[in-house]
């Protein structure tokens, strides 16, 4: 039987409309006035779009995975030749009247390639698999770095993680693995490094680990938490700043901390029920900075207070459960891995938009997927959600 999830396109929709409505606000006494009819055009493509991609087969997705991987790597490559730079980064491909961000894309053509992979294996052992897995979104990972764009590569390790333990990969495998890299992140602080190393040792211990993987692990979090000073080293100087920013964003308040202090504001500011539809001060009063990309969150808080930020995060979580719903009832493997993937890679940009809008997590230039300005990161989105589609109609299909 072949259905269509009527209840996740309208909510998809929805918040598309929402974000319309609040980018017109958010720019409506900007000087190039409002941007919410390319944004409204730009939806009504990524609808276009979800409708037509929820009428391909399984089949279909399977064979274009690696042409679409293919392709993926070949655009993040070039755009560091050919790409338009702006505030620093080399993000953007211009055809004509058409503008691309290829890291958006490779959202979309990154998790359907590690899917093809992680269905197809045979017998393979977990730690082959991992690390077959890890070279497939190393690879675009590492161009996404160079551009740079650390947010958005961010995005695709959860993705790889969730991925591989929805693919049956052994949690005890993924652990000894992950722990290591978490380590070079807590080595930041001794405290929080030797919080980790006792959950380490304690996961270890209860899991029986042999002796060789018990000590293997501990050497190699001991090895990568040495390394934090030279992993520092290698940030940009603006990477750097918002992590110290993060942690205190009161040591430059007029520079760096500028954004997320004036976040912070706009979002307390609109207490319960907001200042109003285009009252708000801190975006009138141009305090608030990228009020119509990645702070469009804050534009929300404050003038539709916090009853318009926990409906638009309701209707995120309704959207994000259906998805993994849709994921747990697909028969096929490739599709039920699949859709897991895509659930998490929007799940992961709501909750790292929202967090670093209100101070609980570093800003990384992450739209809200959906309600954001933007081309690329809207339509990557509806193509998630279309494809999703797709495998819904076909989830009693085992091929």
């Amino acid at each position: 039987m072949r259905e269509t999830d009527h209840a996740m396109i309208v909510i998809a929709f929805t918040l598309c409309l929402y974000g319309v409505i609040m980018v017109h606000s958010a720019t409506a006494d900007s000087v190039s006035g409002s941007m919410a009819l390319d944004q409204a055009i730009r939806v009504g493509f990524g609808m276009v779009m979800l409708w037509i991609l929820s009428r391909f087969s399984l089949r279909f997705w399977r064979a274009i995975a690696s042409p679409a991987y293919g392709i993926t790597l070949f655009l993040l490559f070039i755009v560091l030749f050919m790409g338009d730079t702006r505030g620093g980064a080399t993000r953007w491909l211009t055809f004509g009247p058409l503008v691309l961000q290829p890291s958006e894309l490779a959202k979309v053509g990154i998790p359907l390639a590690l899917a093809a992979f992680l269905a197809g294996r045979k017998q393979e052992s977990s730690w082959r698999t991992i690390g077959i897995a890890a070279v497939l979104v190393g690879l675009p990972f590492g161009l996404i770095l160079l551009q740079p764009d650390l947010g958005t590569g961010l995005v695709l390790v959860p993705v790889l993680i969730v991925m591989l333990w929805w693919a049956d990969i052994p949690l005890l495998n993924l652990f000894s693995v992950l722990a290591p890299f978490i380590s070079i992140i807590c080595a930041f602080s001794l405290i929080s490094w030797a919080g980790l190393m006792t959950v380490v040792v304690t996961v270890l211990r209860r899991a029986r680990a042999g002796f060789w993987r018990f000590s293997i692990v501990i050497v190699s979090c001991i090895a990568t938490g040495l390394m934090t000073p030279y992993v520092w080293q290698l940030l940009e100087d603006y990477q750097k700043k918002r992590i110290l920013i993060f942690l205190n964003p009161g040591i430059d308040p007029r520079g760096s901390g500028w954004n997320v202090i004036q976040s912070k504001i706009a979002v307390g500011s609109g207490q319960v029920l907001g200042k109003g539809f285009m009252e708000g001060t801190q975006k009138g009063l141009a305090f608030l900075p990228e009020q119509h990309t990645d702070f469009i969150f804050s534009v929300i808080g404050e003038e539709l207070g916090w009853i318009g930020t926990h409906v638009l995060l309701v209707l995120f979580f309704i959207l994000i459960w259906r998805m993994i719903g849709i994921s747990s009832q697909c028969r096929s493997s490739f599709a039920r891995i699949l859709a897991m993937g895509y659930s998490v890679s929007i799940a992961v940009q709501v909750v790292v938009n929202v967090g670093m809008t209100i101070g609980l997590l570093p800003v990384t230039g992450l739209p809200l997927p959906l309600v954001s300005y933007g081309g690329s990161h809207v339509i990557a989105s509806l193509t998630m959600i279309g494809i999703i589609q797709s495998l819904n109609r076909h989830r009693k299909e085992i091929s």
